[in-house]
């Protein structure tokens, strides 16, 4: 391999998303943005909570940790919506969660995982 040739971050081209713009949405009286753009270490990182480790934490860490991840919730908002969240039965709040992660290209409608999209 030589200077000229440009390497290639096999993370990134595996599992980055490159989703446009953050999309506006509302949940419990709070408009914030999805995010949608994502490095392969943000994936990697979302994709961690959903392990059996990660399930093992207690409701209100794992809703914490997947809001950060995917929104620009921050401070009393990112509290109230994780409350909020936290009133509901899990067969409200998995479908919301997994909505959620639909809108920042990291899931599909069916829960499961959207890795492999190449950057643009």
């Amino acid at each position: 391999m030589t200077d000229q040739t440009q390497k290639i971050d096999i993370l990134e081209t595996a599992i980055a998303v490159n989703g446009g713009e953050p999309q506006a949405v509302t949940l419990a009286g709070h408009e914030f943005n999805v995010r949608r753009d994502y490095t392969g270490d943000d994936v990697t990182a979302y994709i961690q909570c959903f392990t059996p480790e990660a399930f093992q934490r207690p409701a209100e860490e794992q809703i914490h940790t997947q809001l950060t991840a995917l929104t620009d919730l921050d401070g009393d908002a990112l509290n109230e919506v994780a409350e909020f969240l936290l009133t509901k039965p899990s067969l409200v709040v998995n479908p919301v969660l997994i909505r959620l992660g639909e809108v920042a290209g990291l899931r599909k409608s069916d829960g499961s995982f959207t890795v492999g999209q190449q950057p643009s």
